[in-house]
């Protein structure tokens, strides 16, 4: 996989969600990279990740804002 496309996609979400700890941001991509392994095209493999991320992180911050209420 690349992994210079996943570190840019990492420093993207730690600028989108700069609230969540960096140690999240890499644990969330290492899950959401597994559900890849074995994939025969990874052409496109960091930008799904990124999106599926950016997706869970997107509901864990709107979560913890509704609790706060």
């Amino acid at each position: 996989m690349a992994e210079r496309e996943l570190a840019n996609a990492v420093g993207r979400l730690e600028e989108k969600f700069p609230e969540v700890p960096h140690e999240h941001v890499d644990e969330l991509v290492a899950e959401a990279q597994e559900g890849f392994e074995g994939a025969r095209v990874t052409d496109h493999i960091p930008n799904l990740v990124e999106h599926e991320v950016r997706d869970r992180l997107r509901e864990e911050t709107r979560s913890e804002e509704t609790a706060a209420d």
